[in-house]
């Protein structure tokens, strides 16, 4: 009997593990200035295929950071745009339960 009850708390461990496994990902990162200060209220757009729903919008914090949760693995396209600064881009690879870091410097515009 014990032995099938360790079997039966076997199988239910597996399971559970299984059904918790992540499939999605994350993405964070900075924007500053080209004196190196942060943005905040910069505009970041991401993009990709694998979004469902389209693109996705995030703006910076007060220490120029953004976040976006629960991403399905894709290559991405990111654009950081704020008034008076030329805008910044870049594509990122986004991989299964990990996160992918992106940071821009933004130039004033003259």
């Amino acid at each position: 009997m014990a032995r099938r009850s360790i079997l039966v708390l076997a199988v239910a461990l597996s399971v559970a593990q299984l059904l918790s496994a992540a499939t999605t990902s994350r993405m964070t990162g900075t924007v500053r200035d080209d004196q190196d200060l942060a943005l905040p209220g910069v505009t970041v757009q991401i993009s990709s295929d694998a979004l469902i729903g389209g693109p996705q919008v995030a703006v910076t914090d007060a220490d120029g950071g953004f976040v976006f949760n629960l991403l399905p693995p894709g290559h991405y396209a990111v654009e950081a745009t704020l008034a008076g600064f030329a805008p910044a881009g870049s594509t990122v690879q986004v991989t299964l339960d990990r996160t992918a870091t992106v940071h821009f410097k933004m130039i004033p515009e003259t």
